[in-house]
């Protein structure tokens, strides 16, 4: 058997066809190299092929034998489309739509219905809920879910849009647009953080007619055929974004401009309240945008660039220049610069992209258009006397030609040239001095001195100036007003005047004019005050001096006359009394003045002497300090190991008691409050702490002698935070405090109503700065009971370690235990266990909703069977075993 071999390219198929067909005479088989574009037909197939490997076909010759053809076939994946676009460009908005109705749910529990002015919306969803589109950020109920993604809101649609189970098909239709290929769709959207449930959104295109018809069922569209993206289309859990993601699509195969409508259909399969799909989505931030042509001036360069999808890079790019023609540019990288110098207006387009393999673009999108503007020059001539102002502001004062360059509304230079002739001028200059006035050559009398400036007209047209300077001495009359103490001496003649008048005389100036002054004089006296003060202690004088013993102080002002004012002070010092002494008290100290204090510090009261002064009695007061409590522990039941976090869903539901509920049945059987603990009351606002420090349920605090761990001296109620935290009901934030005990070493205890308890097995100490105590780890000893003869399996431990991390058993439901003051976990050894006490409690069908003994997952609701049943933490906790016994190990 012979092999021939034989190779060439898809180019050529019309040739090898043809060449085949002899080689299969000639030869029993035959082996070829072949490479293809996308696809690729073999010679005995009618369908085109579009994967590479080797393909084998058997002929029959004219003499009966077998004759093998073996095609070793690659199929090169070209480019599927190129998009050409220019910088710079300009952007302008086709929609812009911000959902910022920021509208709130009605009294805090109805939403509000939202349609934007000009936007349609329509449900279609089958059985029809009861809410549509809706202003958000808001749940069903009215609470914040999350918030908006900018601005005062966005717009939501929920699982209540279907009333019961089946599809949802909730429609939000944009008003009318004109679109072209190449405009950019954006919206942000997300789901409700942490929700299990898969959404799913639908963004179609109406370019048929207009119209807002969506068909009259669930899953019909109407005239909405082209789909533009869907976000989760398989309906995966968790598979909507969770946080506010942004999509962007290019609006494509248009004819031309197309006026149309956008809409976004939130469409959901197995959807509803009683769905296993479907929560909630939110939608933010719609915008249409287009990218407009480049605009520059003549001279300048501007960029063109390609956006080519698929393919194998460098690309071979050939662009039409519309007035020059075609240009090419060899081993291109996507989205590189192509630097353009365009002279004149100019379309730039694509003509054909082919990659590295040879393989073309099948579509070539946009064109890219460059507008250049052209400078302009203008010439203009000017002659004048002395100066020419040219338009630019410049003063020209000698003959020449002038340039300017301008920056036009375009942006482009505009080149003015001035051609400038200056005419000569003559100018004359005269100081003259003069009394009183002057009468001016050209006419006209002025008494002050200036530079007074005449023009005449000379012979070649220009001026001719007269400059004066002229200097007036005036024959000055002036009176002066002066004020004096006591007397006042005449500076012309040495004279002492003792009372007020009008005093005159005349001077001759150097400039040989009169000069009368008049002295207008009035004469002050000076004069002299005296006081007498007691005072305790000390005594500030008027003049800001502090005096401490008795005597006679003066001190000299300067009156509104301008004269000294003596002011005597005759001063009789009085002393106070001073007495000082320590107390110290827990909580508390009564002073003897009858106040209550409460914190450390010095206290003071004024007595009043026979004297008339202050006797002072100090007190320094020391108040023991509160001891803090900052404990950290986590609760199995609502832990969830994917965050490291509990869950806050009794928050969510707005049910965790706004008073502590371990003074109230059932708990109050097992719970009691000593020394000062019960009745506390969570502060406003604290349950609108969201994250890690939003709170999740009430906790049990329990403070035991340092002698006998079996003695509780303390209790608090407190609040326990999504991390771990406990803190204070009243701000949400702080450590516990206990006010009636002083610093020391206790036993501390921590207890929840359906967990399991656990002690510190060792004392630690409690002042007010006690370091946080963590029971989530080992740092903390926990006190454990001494096995017992009979337990089912061996002893677990006071916790249950899940991800590495200590817990408090969760499970302990049993109201009857309870009552008998027993706290186990047990699910199926005793005849009334917790899994018995469950069924009984709900029938083994029925939800009970709200804070419940029985919800031992804190998610707000406690089932036997069905979705999160609660049994099954009960089983968990009792390490998956029916005969599993767990006690609190607290003593």
């Amino acid at each position: 058997m012979h092999k021939i071999y034989i190779q060439f390219s898809f180019k050529s198929c019309l040739i090898v066809s043809l060449l085949l067909i002899e080689v299969l005479h000639a030869c029993a088989q035959t082996n070829l190299n072949v490479s293809a574009c996308n696809s690729y037909t073999l010679p005995w197939n009618t369908s085109a092929t579009v994967s590479s490997g080797v393909y084998t076909h058997t002929y029959k010759n004219i003499a009966n034998l077998d004759s093998v053809v073996a095609i070793n076939l690659t199929i090169n994946v070209g480019p599927t489309a190129a998009m050409l676009s220019s910088t710079p460009s300009s952007l302008t908005y086709v929609l812009n739509e911000q959902f910022d109705n920021g509208t709130t749910a009605n009294g805090g529990n109805t939403v509000v219905t939202y349609t934007p002015a000009g936007w349609f919306q329509t449900n279609k969803s089958s059985p029809l809920g009861s809410t549509n589109w809706f202003s958000g950020p808001f749940l069903s109920n009215g609470t914040s879910s999350f918030t908006a993604q900018s601005g005062a809101g966005c717009i939501v649609a929920d699982y209540l849009n279907n009333g019961n189970a089946g599809t949802i098909s909730n429609w939000l239709i944009s008003p009318k647009v004109t679109m072209q290929n190449g405009d950019l769709l954006s919206f942000y959207t997300m789901s409700n953080p942490g929700s299990p449930y898969a959404d799913r959104m639908e963004v179609r295109m109406n370019t048929i007619d207009t119209s807002t018809n969506v068909g009259t069922s669930a899953t019909s569209v109407g005239s909405f055929t082209t789909t533009l993206t869907t976000i989760n289309n398989t309906l995966a859990s968790y598979g909507y974004p969770q946080t506010w993601t942004l999509y962007t699509v290019a609006i494509s195969g248009l004819s031309g401009p197309t006026t149309g409508r956008i809409a976004f259909r939130y469409f959901v399969t197995s959807g509803g309240p009683n769905g296993a799909n479907s929560d909630m989505i939110g939608l933010d931030n719609v915008t249409l945008t287009r990218t407009n042509g480049a605009t520059i001036c003549a001279g300048n360069s501007f960029d063109l660039k390609l956006n080519i999808f698929g393919g194998t890079s460098p690309y071979s790019v050939i662009l039409n220049n519309s007035i020059v023609g075609n240009f090419t540019t060899n081993n291109y990288i996507n989205g590189n610069s192509i630097t353009q110098f365009p002279t004149a207006n100019t379309t730039y387009s694509i003509v054909s992209v082919a990659d590295a393999n040879g393989c073309a673009a099948s579509t070539k999108m946009f064109t890219a258009a460059a507008i250049v503007n052209q400078p302009i020059t203008v010439n203009l001539a000017a002659s004048n006397c002395t100066q020419v102002v040219l338009p630019w502001g410049v003063n020209a004062t000698t003959s020449g030609v002038y340039s300017h360059t301008y920056v036009r509304s375009n942006g482009c230079d505009s080149i003015v040239n001035f051609n400038v002739t200056i005419l000569p001028s003559t100018v004359a200059l005269q100081s003259i001095s003069a009394c009183t006035s002057f009468q001016l050559p050209w006419g006209g009398t002025i008494n002050t001195s200036g530079f007074y400036t005449h023009t005449y007209t000379s012979i070649n047209g220009c001026d001719s100036v007269t400059n004066l300077n002229i200097t007036i001495f005036p024959s000055q009359n002036n009176t002066i007003t002066i004020n004096a103490c006591n007397q006042y001496v005449l500076p012309w003649n040495n004279a002492i005047v003792t009372s007020s008048g009008m005093h005159t005389h005349t001077y001759i100036s150097s400039n040989l004019c009169d000069s009368i002054v008049n002295l207008n004089i009035t004469i002050f006296a000076a004069n002299s005050i005296s006081h007498s003060a007691v005072a305790c202690d000390s005594f500030l004088l008027p003049w800001n001096v502090k005096v401490v013993s008795s005597g006679s102080y003066s001190h000299i002002y300067t009156n509104v006359s301008g004269c000294d004012s003596t002011d005597i002070f005759n001063i009789i010092i009085n002393t106070s009394k001073f007495s000082s002494s320590i107390d110290s008290a827990l909580n508390n100290f009564m002073l003897p003045w009858g106040i209550n204090v409460t914190n450390s510090g010095i206290y003071s009261h004024v007595y009043l002497t026979v004297n008339g002064c202050d006797s002072t009695v100090a007190k320094y007061v020391y108040i023991y300090p509160a001891i803090l409590l900052p404990a950290k522990v986590i609760l199995s039941g609502p832990y969830n190991i994917t965050t490291n976090l509990m869950n806050d869903d009794l928050r969510l539901l707005n049910i965790v008691p706004n008073t502590e509920p371990f003074s109230s049945v059932p708990y109050s059987t097992i719970f009691t409050h000593v020394n000062g603990g019960g009745g506390e009351i969570i502060g406003s606002n604290v349950l609108n702490i969201s994250g890690n420090n939003a709170i999740v349920d009430w906790i049990f605090l329990e403070l035991r002698s340092p002698m006998d761990s079996t003695i509780v001296v303390a209790t608090k109620s407190a609040l326990l935070q999504r991390d771990g935290d406990i803190v204070s009901p009243s701000d949400g934030i702080s450590p516990i405090a206990f006010s009636n005990n002083i610093p020391g070493n206790y036993f501390i205890s921590i207890r929840h109503r359906n967990h399991l308890g656990v002690m510190s097995k060792n004392k630690i100490f409690l002042s007010s700065t006690t370091p946080i105590l963590d029971f989530t780890n080992n740092s903390i000893d926990l006190f454990t009971k001494p096995s017992k003869l009979g337990n089912p399996i061996p002893f677990t431990g006071a916790s249950r370690v899940i991800n590495g991390v200590r817990t408090l058993y969760s499970g302990n439901i049993n109201i009857n235990l309870l009552i008998k003051a027993q706290k186990l976990i047990t699910y199926n050894t005793q005849n009334i266990s917790d899994r018995i006490e469950l069924l009984n409690a709900t029938g083994g069908v029925n939800t009970i909703n709200g804070y419940s003994i029985f919800d031992v997952d804190l998610n707000g609701f406690a089932r036997y069977n069905g979705f999160n049943p609660d049994r099954f933490v009960v089983y968990s906790n009792c390490l998956n075993s029916n005969s599993s016994i767990l006690s609190e190990q607290i003593p």
